[in-house]
């Protein structure tokens, strides 16, 4: 005969059972609603695996472009500091070399001349009288006179820059040939015509011939001193044509002469002294 607490306890623990079954099954329902929805804000919310990837890449080729830019900028520096070293190296041994090419050509015309000859660096120049004067570092101590010949080298060949015209102990004042007080006895190279060449104070020459003569004055011609100079021996270069001017009413014919010495750049001169001086150079 059973128990009468056991029956009444079937129905309790029963009960219990089915209030458990129900929660799990209940649990079961909202924790798969739960995960989708979870799932769902995820999708929305969270970043996909392939735009994270493209982001973190990109951030990292950013940053590498960054120091490219960097590096390339400091070498773009040093690159620049190193062109304007050797570029200055260059230049200053460019400079040596036309120097060293002067000095050497000086120094074959002395050779030539003997001790007539003596070298002579330009020391000053006055702005004002550019095309006028110059000073140069040889006077009296050096057995320097008043006029005498004053030449330079153009294109390895002694040419006609001024003569002396004042003397003191340890420099000379040059009248160049450009200026308005300087006139030499000339000629043409390749042609018996005589002319007189003058200063024009502005870098160029004027050469004064007879018309009457047969020989043709032609741009491109060269002009040399001649014969009847007392300053300068003859045959020096003194220019080139560079134009002519023709007048019907005049018994002269006008050319245009342009030096054939850089008056602009002249550094080194070469004085011809009288021939019974020694020269000290």
């Amino acid at each position: 005969m059973r128990n009468p607490s056991t029956i009444h306890s079937n129905p309790i623990k029963t009960l219990i059972v089915l209030l458990l079954i129900g929660f799990l099954l209940l649990a079961s329902h909202l924790t798969e609603k739960i995960a989708v929805m979870k799932k769902f804000m995820f999708y929305m919310l969270a970043p996909s695996a392939t735009s994270a990837s493209a982001v973190v890449n990109f951030s990292t080729k950013s940053f590498e472009s960054v120091k490219a830019i960097v590096a390339a900028r400091q070498e773009n520096i040093i690159l620049k500091e190193l062109v304007k070293k050797h570029l200055g190296s260059w230049i200053e041994l460019d400079q040596l070399r036309q120097e060293n090419t002067r000095l050497r050509e000086l120094a074959g015309f002395k050779s030539q001349l003997g001790n007539v000859a003596l070298s002579a660096q330009v020391l000053s120049r006055d702005s004002d009288g550019w095309f006028q004067w110059i000073t140069v570092n040889k006077g009296v101590k050096d057995g320097v006179v008043t006029d005498v010949a004053v030449l330079a080298i153009a294109n390895a060949q002694p040419c006609v820059l001024g003569r002396v015209y004042e003397v003191f102990e340890n420099s000379s004042k040059v009248i160049l040939i450009t200026n308005p007080l300087f006139s030499v006895p000339a000629k043409l190279k390749n042609a018996n015509r005589d002319a007189l060449i003058e200063g024009l104070n502005n870098g160029f020459l004027s050469a004064r011939f007879l018309k009457e003569e047969s020989a043709v004055v032609s741009c491109g011609d060269d002009v040399i001193t001649s014969a009847l100079s007392s300053v300068f021996p003859q045959g020096f270069k003194i220019g080139t044509i560079s134009s002519v001017q023709e007048s019907s009413g005049e018994s002269t014919l006008v050319a245009l002469v342009k030096p054939a010495i850089n008056l602009n750049t002249v550094s080194e001169t070469i004085i011809l002294l009288p021939k019974e001086n020694k020269s000290k150079d």
